[in-house]
């Protein structure tokens, strides 16, 4: 389990969770978001595009949910 304190609200009060045991050092953090337009906006929130060149937190949100 972990926080990620420098995102924006009101993600940085969750709690998230690894679903993958790999090594966590020097490697990237995925949230999903969702799907629809609110969901690919909060991506680009969380990820701060352009993303920060020190970044390791990456977002995805889906526009459309593809059959």
């Amino acid at each position: 389990l972990l926080h990620i304190p420098d995102i924006p609200s009101p993600w940085n009060a969750r709690t998230y969770w690894a679903t993958d045991i790999g090594e966590w050092r020097d490697k990237h953090i995925d949230i999903f978001t969702g799907y629809g337009k609110a969901a690919r906006d909060a991506a680009f929130k969380i990820t701060k595009l352009p993303p920060q060149e020190n970044s390791r937190v990456l977002a995805v949100g889906f526009n459309e949910i593809k059959p």
